[in-house]
């Protein structure tokens, strides 16, 4: 009994090591010392990867970059920048090639891409651009502000008039753009206005906090515009805990799987579709494009889509 055990644990290792062999000889890919030390390294970083918006968009950088048999060293901010700027100077000291970066804040994230400049390490941003252009070679992100008006269009198109709720995302570059292209196309007709402003950090909790804030103001509203899906959904939440009716309207930025489940349900009256994956291989496009000497554009704008109960069953609810 023993030997037959014996002669099987045999059989099963031998066969293992062909598989191992086969796949090392057959997978086309060089795991030797030479190419190792061959392969481009490749730092990102990101404002937030328990988002999963992000955590696709590094999916698809990754998948690009493995692909090509480099390395990327991703690294999740946690929505601080200090803890970026430092994750930054230490991908410098690992020499990486190229820096993926989604700031956390537009403009404090600038000193730690000074230095990578210094180094002539080559930055693609991605999501969100930086206060000062010259810090990286290039922006690959949607269109927020086309974005922001699509969303305004829409809302003045569904009813006669609005007073509407802002949940902003200070500091963030691209958020701002969505803001303002909203309420740029709001302008336009004398029958809607802001009726107040509320900081909200793009987060769910955050959303709630602001909502709160703006209801408990005594403030007269029937619209929400949320600068991301996680807002608006802070914001239906904080609504619905309060009993507060009356509201027309409640908007949304990202077309996440939560968002356009919103939409089919009919509590998120539209969001604004993005595709993190597109993104991210348009950002890897780029970045192999500097690596090799080539030229790239300085914005990559990804056009929108606006996602309402009468397309929402044209989109997989389930994904990006």
């Amino acid at each position: 009994m023993n030997r037959k055990i014996y002669l099987s644990g045999l059989l099963l290792l031998n066969l293992c090591i062909c598989a191992a062999v086969a796949y090392f000889a057959f997978s086309g890919k060089d795991f030797s010392a030479d190419q190792m030390e061959k392969s481009v390294r490749l730092g990102a970083c990101y404002r937030d990867l328990n988002n999963s918006y992000y955590s696709v968009l590094n999916n698809e950088i990754s998948s690009v970059v493995e692909g090509n048999g480099d390395i990327l060293l991703a690294r999740d901010s946690e929505m601080d920048q200090e803890k970026q700027n430092e994750q930054i100077r230490r991908l410098l000291d690992q020499d990486i090639r190229g820096l993926f970066i989604n700031p956390v804040d537009s403009e404090g994230v600038l000193p730690a891409l000074e230095e990578a400049r210094k180094r002539g390490v080559f930055v693609v941003a991605v999501d969100t651009g930086v206060s000062d252009e010259s810090a990286v070679d290039c922006v690959v992100m949607t269109d927020r502000y086309s974005g922001g008006e699509q969303l305004a269009n829409y809302l003045m198109a569904q009813s006669d008039s609005a007073r509407v709720a802002l949940l902003v995302q200070n500091g963030v570059l691209a958020a701002e753009q969505c803001v303002q292209g909203f309420e740029d196309a709001l302008e336009k007709n004398g029958n809607f206005s802001v009726a107040a402003r509320e900081e909200c950090a793009g987060q769910i909790e955050q959303g709630m906090e602001a909502m709160k804030a703006i209801v408990d103001s005594g403030c007269a509203f029937d619209a929400v515009f949320a600068v991301n899906d996680p807002a608006a959904l802070g914001a239906l939440a904080e609504l619905d805990r309060d009993g507060i009716g009356g509201i027309k309207w409640v908007v949304g930025v990202d077309g996440s799987p939560a968002g356009k489940a919103m939409v089919k349900s009919r509590k998120l009256a539209v969001t604004m579709a993005q595709y993190p994956e597109e993104m991210g291989s348009r950002a890897a496009e780029c970045m192999y494009r500097l690596i090799s000497g080539g030229s790239v554009e300085d914005e990559v704008l990804l056009p929108v889509k606006l996602i309402t109960k009468n397309t929402i069953d044209a989109y997989d609810i389930d994904k990006w």
